[in-house]
């Protein structure tokens, strides 16, 4: 008996409340998830189509692929070589697991929402206290730029990036602050874990992470922990190194400026502060191109002019109003960042251009204000009657909730996308004309001058035949070849031929590419001008 009451107070002792609640909070989306389909967004259904190739990969055995073997009407795309790919193997766990392809992936958007939930929970109790957990949690989690990014954009590998971030951020607070080396651990890893999310979001974000981890050390002058959030800061990156390496070094091998030209501009996209301050208006459904604001949202807004008092009055010592001021500062870097007076920062930086939209500086700016909002349980405190201080908690929270319900009724297409495969992958392609899942066709090898509207083997692939990728009308007279295997990685053949030939095929040369004659190695180059594997072959 004493040992069940023992386990009993243990679990009493352990039990928080206020985490239960996050866990609820983000009922309200997963229902609307829940209905049947995808939400109709721009590059949702992309996003789907990159997981089959995942799937692809992984049936061949090839579990980190680079190469997207069906792309580009089936030449290939390095596509996983320059995009992070962590959504993409998250969604193949679950799918695996036994879930059609489209409910894997909502299932991985709503385990996002709570992921975001808790980190902001967790690193505003920290600060703060439960309440101001919940409260920051619901700011967080019904943030306008979120949900317009799971329910109108589609951006779902930004999202992820961007819901892991609170718990990056969590752990490094406790690396600054707690003699606990596994947070060394955690911090790491989730620092990482946003980078291979999302790269650009990874590159606005570990500054901020950085900045955020010394100011804590120096708000609570434990020296000594400077060491341990550098070594954190270190190893994220060298965990990363296996992306970001190549990514980097191998930048000139494919046509990666796109980003920065034409509708990729940054400049064409910088906001103003009333967009940003603006009021959350309900999309007009009936619309052909219904308009979704950029905003901070109606009511983080008004709570986060209640935070700035609170910081103020609250009944926290000066460390800890330190600590906590950290986050408006941030908001208002993060705002600063997206409105044309920062162009000089743009134009100066390292990559920074490549990020495109400075709109996605809101991921930063949406963790501020959650945060700031949460400030406004400080002002409430001075409030006598601890049942009134509580009421008005809860009401912060319902406005918060409630003033998201317009932008919880997302379009929906007329059919599900469980069942999918590479010719699902071509189909999309010669539908769309969109080469690789990216507007701008940016990882296209640079061998590949006249790019192709289509290919050879899109007949194969919508009727379903074995894919060869060997181009026939390459074989000399009285020649003979017979497919013995194709995979994501890898073609063989049985080849005769009475004379000696230059054989061509239907994948894009890259490097990295090997090819092998009665198993000895012969040298490959790329034609002019479609950029495809040729290779000499002897008689």
């Amino acid at each position: 008996m004493n040992s069940i009451y023992r386990f009993w107070a243990w679990l009493h002792s352990g039990f928080d409340p206020g985490l239960l609640l996050v866990i609820l909070l983000p009922a309200f989306v997963a229902v609307t998830l829940s209905q049947p389909g995808l939400p109709q967004t721009a590059d949702g259904h992309l996003h789907l189509l990159r997981v089959v190739e995942i799937d692809q990969s992984w049936r061949d055995g090839v579990f980190y692929p680079r190469w997207a073997p069906d792309m580009a009407y089936g030449y290939g795309y390095p596509i996983f070589n320059y995009f992070a790919p962590l959504l993409y193997h998250v969604t193949e766990v679950v799918h695996v697991a036994g879930l059609g392809f489209e409910t894997a992936l909502k299932l991985v958007l709503t385990g996002c929402f709570l992921l975001g939930g808790w980190g902001t929970y967790s690193l505003t109790k920290d600060l703060m206290g439960a309440r101001a957990g919940v409260l920051a949690s619901a700011a967080y989690v019904y943030a306008p730029f979120l949900l317009r990014e799971v329910f109108v954009r589609g951006g779902y590998a930004q999202f992820l990036a961007t819901c892991i971030m609170p718990a990056a951020m969590w752990s490094f607070y406790r690396l600054a602050t707690r003699d606990e080396p596994v947070y060394l651990l955690t911090g790491s890893l989730l620092s990482g874990a946003v980078i291979v999310s999302h790269n650009i979001s990874g590159m606005i974000f570990f500054p901020f992470l950085s900045l955020f981890a010394f100011w804590m050390v120096c708000s609570t002058r434990r020296w000594g922990r400077l060491k341990w959030v550098v070594a954190g800061l270190a190893v994220s990156l060298a965990l990363v190194a296996f992306f970001m390496v190549p990514a980097l070094v191998e930048k000139p091998l494919v046509k990666l400026d796109r980003l920065r030209q034409d509708y990729f501009d940054y400049t064409i996209h910088f906001m103003t502060l009333r967009e940003i301050l603006s009021p959350t208006k309900v999309p007009d459904s009936s619309s052909l191109n219904p308009v979704w604001l950029l905003n901070l949202g109606t009511a983080q807004m008004i709570l986060g002019v209640l935070g700035l008092v609170g910081i103020a009055l609250g009944p926290w010592p000066r460390e800890r109003r330190v600590q906590i001021a950290f986050f408006p500062v941030m908001l208002i870097v993060s705002v600063f960042m997206m409105l044309p007076w920062s162009r000089a920062i743009w134009e100066h930086a390292p990559l920074l251009p490549f990020t495109q939209f400075p709109w996605r500086f809101f991921s930063l700016a949406i963790l501020g204000a959650a945060v700031l909002c949460a400030a406004s349980v400080g002002l409430w405190a001075r409030v006598p009657w601890n049942r009134a201080r509580a009421a008005l908690v809860v009401a912060c929270l319902a406005g918060v909730v409630v003033a998201a319900f317009p932008q919880l009724y997302p379009l929906w297409p007329p059919a599900r996308k469980e069942d999918l495969s590479p010719k699902d992958v071509v189909l999309n392609e010669v539908r769309t004309g969109i080469v690789g899942t990216n507007s701008a066709s940016e990882c296209l090898p640079v061998w590949v001058v006249d790019e192709p509207t289509t290919s050879p083997l899109v007949d194969s692939y919508i009727s379903g035949r074995p894919i060869s990728k060997l181009d026939l009308s390459s074989l000399p007279e009285n020649a003979s070849a017979e497919l013995v295997k194709h995979t994501v990685a890898s073609d063989a053949y049985a080849f005769s031929s009475p004379s000696a030939a230059t054989l061509r095929f239907h994948t894009f040369y890259f490097p990295g590419w090997r090819a092998f004659v009665d198993a000895k190695p012969v040298a490959i180059e790329p034609s002019y001008p479609d950029g495809l594997i040729t290779l000499p072959m002897p008689e």
